[in-house]
């Protein structure tokens, strides 16, 4: 492309902060920016992550592998975060004071990280509801980790738990067919998108006498606002990894909404969870060679979970 030539790009293929600033959009996106500094210095500080939950959703599992490598397929989107989930739930529970939760047990592996470099999909992991669920239906599974989570939430807000002090993580790998791009992206939740946390009435225990939740216009902006501080945090925990860890090689990566064919879309365990705090991590593009041989090096899966630890360290510091 010549210097000085036009470009035209669409306004809806376009992130709020780069819309022209007498758009709603762009306005929302300002509001929220200085509601997310005026947050940080009143996020709680506690040392050793003392009296902070931290509830970990690892991507996918039972019947649903998620994304997969390229053949021969020896990555499992679900097998590699799980390992991840695993490795950082250790470094918690040995390294300080947080309590944990995870939406998924994998019966066989238990929570022991592996050392494997080639996963085989074992297709026997369960959603941790009353009674267990296998995951034959990804949309039901789907539900039921935000239903999960919104059940932890509420019990550990009766038992005196601040819900500045939870945190929801969930964990995946992204798939895009551009295997150039790779990298890190982390999303948060839209607060334009967020308004009604609806319920999920699956015949479990933790779904049953549940009503809606709608959150004021103050409180969803105060939610991405939370987010998008924890997630600048995992950003920063993971450039200054030795070595650091890639992050989104292609425009921002921290997002309030992913972007595809079918239009822009609120991941559901972000658009439906009561958690004020609340991320999505793609921790990189599975499809890119790059990305493939990290997420199948187990020293790799342990600096990407150290990374997310230290973030949660330094943002509750």
């Amino acid at each position: 492309m010549p210097a000085g030539q036009r470009v035209k790009i669409p306004l809806d293929m376009l992130s709020a902060e780069y819309l022209p600033e007498d758009t709603p959009e762009r306005r929302e996106f300002e509001e929220i920016q200085k509601k997310a500094r005026e947050l940080r210095t009143r996020t709680p500080k506690t040392r050793n992550l003392k009296g902070v939950v931290v509830v970990i959703d690892p991507g996918h599992g039972g019947t649903d592998p998620g994304t997969i490598d390229t053949p021969p397929v020896t990555l499992y989107e679900d097998e590699v975060v799980y390992d991840i989930a695993c490795r950082l739930k250790a470094l918690l529970e040995t390294r300080s004071s947080a309590r944990t939760y995870l939406t998924m047990l994998d019966e066989s592996q238990q929570y022991a990280p592996v050392s494997t470099r080639k996963f085989v999909n074992d297709t026997d992991e369960y959603v941790l509801v009353t009674p267990k669920y296998h995951n034959a239906n990804a949309d039901r599974s789907l539900d039921l980790r935000w239903a999960l989570a919104n059940h932890w939430y509420r019990q550990e807000r009766n038992a005196g738990t601040p819900s500045e002090k939870i945190v929801f993580l969930s964990i995946h790998c992204d798939s895009l067919d551009n295997t150039q791009v790779r990298g890190t992206s982390v999303y948060v939740p839209n607060a334009k998108k967020i308004g009604t946390i609806r319920t999920s009435n699956q015949g479990f225990r933790e779904t049953k006498n549940v009503k809606p939740v709608t959150l004021s216009r103050a409180e969803a902006q105060t939610h991405e606002a939370m987010s998008r501080n924890f997630a600048a945090q995992i950003v920063a925990a993971l450039k200054k990894s030795s070595p650091p860890i890639a992050i989104l090689s292609h425009g921002d990566p921290i997002r309030n909404q992913i972007r595809r064919e079918k239009g822009p879309f609120v991941p559901a365990v972000l658009k439906y969870n009561l958690i004020p705090t609340k991320v999505l991590v793609e921790t990189g593009n599975i499809k890119s060679p790059g990305d493939q041989a990290l997420m199948s090096d187990p020293a790799w899966r342990q600096r990407y979970a150290e990374a997310l630890y230290t973030a949660l360290c330094r943002y509750f510091e």
